[in-house]
């Protein structure tokens, strides 16, 4: 690592303006951290694979891009050769991370973790001062995704890696059809200013950054969750919605088994040559 790359201690803010995310719903600017933790737990063995393939064990500083409640943060850390920067915009959730790498500390698990308040598009890191950038499901949420990605190129260094993992809400599919809430989905987060479509664009952006492209997907599928419907119980649905999402829920309790629902990740690798 080319020196110090950070402009503070760890738990520091950069005093950076909240631009990463608008809140989902008023006073909720993330989702609640029990339903975070299951989002990454549902993408551990993606995610898994991916950073195996990116050579994780081997980097020495990591940025973790839109970290929320810091539940990759620590899986990046024990993974790692080395240090994480875990960034984000939003003051709780850092806090929170906080906490938890402090106490994680006391038990000697994993590399140092830095939590850091930054804009995604105005990193306070010198340039090529990681060697791997990792992302998941923070680009549908970003006004300006194509400027942050073109931060993380700049923060990478030359052999380094970029792991995104990002939905696709256009891609969304659900059987028998009374489970299929894609049009649903698809209203709510544009009203949120969030980009329902982001995996899809994610290649051809990383592309246009300089970076050599590798795609992937998601290689089974699992039993679907009803966990998903308490996703869209923190965002911002009209009262027709509302009822919907009821309609569906209480048709899954009914059933002997679950319905097929599958929400399509794009999961890819960009190399800085």
């Amino acid at each position: 690592m080319p020196g110090n790359p950070l402009p503070s201690e760890s738990g520091g803010s950069a005093g950076a303006s909240p631009s990463r995310m608008e809140p989902m719903m008023p006073g909720n600017p993330l989702p609640s951290e029990r339903l975070a933790r299951l989002q990454a737990d549902g993408l551990a063995g993606a995610r898994s694979r991916l950073l195996r393939q990116a050579g994780i064990a081997r980097r020495r500083c990591v940025l973790d891009v839109g970290c929320g409640w810091g539940h990759v943060s620590h899986e990046l850390s024990r993974r790692s050769a080395g240090c994480v920067i875990a960034i984000d915009v939003l003051q709780p959730a850092l806090t929170y991370g906080l906490a938890q790498t402090r106490a994680r500390a006391a038990g000697r698990r994993g590399g140092d973790v830095y939590h850091v308040r930054a804009d995604a598009t105005r990193l306070p890191l010198e340039d090529a001062a990681c060697d791997l950038v990792f992302v998941q499901c923070v680009l549908l949420w970003l006004t300006h995704p194509r400027e942050a990605l073109a931060e993380a190129v700049r923060v990478l260094q030359p052999g380094g890696a970029l792991v995104a993992l990002e939905p696709d809400f256009g891609g969304l599919m659900a059987h028998p059809p009374e489970y299929d809430l894609r049009s649903l989905w698809l209203d709510v987060l544009r009203r949120c200013a969030a980009d329902p479509l982001v995996g899809r664009r994610l290649p051809d952006w990383l592309r246009q950054v300089g970076l050599a492209v590798e795609t992937r997907f998601l290689d089974r599928l699992e039993p679907a969750d009803a966990t998903y419907l308490e996703l869209l119980d923190e965002l911002p649905l009209t009262s027709a919605q509302q009822q919907q999402v009821a309609d569906v829920r209480a048709a899954w309790s009914a059933r002997a088994e679950p319905p097929t629902v599958h929400l399509p990740y794009w999961l890819v690798l960009g190399w800085k040559r």
